[in-house]
């Protein structure tokens, strides 16, 4: 399968199924993967046992967008937005598995959840005005800076025997470290600030570091 996400649009109820055993897609001319908007849904490689994607995602005014499988090696490479109750789900569970782009949830009942194992993901992830953004990193490395504001938005990161390289100030909302999961402050972030307490019993290093810049 190779295709264009000209086709993987809804803008109302009902629903656009992308399948193959294993595909490549590319975007369409707006640079779009999916779209899904008034309670519209498009989902993509439900039974894909590779994918690989370019193009950006997003969800909107209840609309909801699901990207790959428990199991499905995923290459995506694209942002992905959730906004105005939308959501997103994106499987990237093969071994292998990388992402490479941004995370953003914006406003209430915006959620974006992005479940990496054995893998790798290099972006930013970002939630306002009371979005969600559920980061799940099984044995995997995660490389980016995490944003938070408001008091009701939250950014879960979750690290099992995983390690995440903070590339620059952050605030995260509810971490959660297993295993031998480390948190790396010691390039170019000098500060982490965790709004819930901390859970697991990972490693945080340099967490309390501020240092002044040259």
């Amino acid at each position: 399968m190779r295709g264009s996400s000209s086709t993987n649009r809804t803008t109302g109820p009902g629903s656009i199924t992308v399948d193959a055993a294993e595909g490549i897609l590319v975007p369409g001319s707006a640079g779009d993967l999916a779209t899904a908007e008034n309670e519209g849904s498009v989902s993509i490689g439900e039974s894909a046992k590779k994918l690989i994607a370019e193009g950006n995602i997003l969800a909107k005014i209840s609309g909801s967008v699901v990207f790959g499988k428990d199991g499905t090696v995923s290459t995506p490479t694209g942002n992905t937005t959730a906004a105005s109750a939308g959501t997103a789900d994106l499987w990237l569970t093969g071994a292998g598995s990388t992402y490479s782009g941004n995370l953003k949830a914006s406003g209430k009942d915006s959620r974006i959840t992005n479940r990496v194992t054995d893998g790798s993901m290099t972006g930013d992830i970002f939630a306002e005005h009371d979005g969600m953004v559920d980061a799940i990193f099984t044995r995997s490395a995660f490389k980016g800076k995490v944003g938070t504001t408001y008091s009701d938005t939250v950014t879960s990161v979750a690290l099992a025997d995983s390690a995440w390289t903070v590339t620059d100030d952050s605030n995260v909302t509810k971490p959660s470290l297993t295993g031998k999961s480390t948190v790396d402050l010691t390039g170019a972030a000098s500060t982490l600030t965790i709004d819930k307490e901390q859970a697991g019993s990972g490693t945080l290093r340099s967490i309390s570091a501020r240092r002044k810049r040259a």
